[in-house]
């Protein structure tokens, strides 16, 4: 499966490993994972230790119709159609390729997101929030700090000084005490916050 930047990789699951030392078998989620290879990484890093990651997305392409009013968000996916095409895009398609490895420990999750999308899923050590668009990054970022646990990471995406989403981070993330900012990757274009308290 397909992972759009390399260095995301390698910077992903240095996080991802710390979390298998701390709490042996994590629970992660991602929302927005495009053609997959990210979760299917971290399916493969966890899946000794029995960590379960869940990847959350429409499988059938970014929705365009909840971003008219911002043409940057409405087109950031665009480019990587041209280059790798929508067919592997598909739940059909990723399900195979991860059943083919047996990595059982990937549960996908089709559909726009919504608020119960994790109701059976009580805490979270990992969650990637990855949806380009203000109202999707609201509903994920409202059930990833309320499942995060204290040493648990959050990573959230073109929310950098530079990304498109600067001012939505700014607005809900950056006056949120109970998360510290570890990390701005440039290259990655991540943030990456660790739970420090419960308030």
């Amino acid at each position: 499966m397909i992972i759009l930047d390399p260095a995301t990789k390698d910077f992903t699951l240095k996080y991802t490993q710390k979390l298998i030392e701390k709490f042996k078998s994590p629970i992660g989620c991602e929302f927005g994972i495009a053609y997959g290879g990210m979760v299917e990484s971290i399916g493969k890093q966890w899946k000794p230790h029995n960590g379960i990651i869940y990847g959350c997305d429409t499988f059938t392409g970014h929705p365009k119709e909840l971003s008219q009013h911002n043409y940057i968000s409405r087109t950031c996916m665009d480019a990587h159609y041209k280059i790798y095409g929508t067919q592997t895009l598909s739940y059909e398609y990723q399900r195979a390729e991860l059943d083919k490895q047996e990595l059982y420990n990937v549960i996908l999750i089709k559909g726009l997101i919504n608020k119960n999308i994790l109701k059976n899923v009580p805490i979270l050590h990992y969650s990637l929030l990855d949806l380009d668009i203000d109202k999707s990054m609201d509903i994920a970022w409202e059930i990833t700090k309320n499942k995060t646990i204290i040493g648990s990471y959050i990573f959230v995406h073109d929310c950098i000084p530079a990304g498109i989403l600067r001012k939505w981070y700014i607005k809900n993330i950056s006056i949120n005490n109970d998360f510290k900012e570890l990390e701005v990757d440039i290259i990655t274009g991540l943030i990456v916050l660790e739970r420090t308290k419960i308030t």
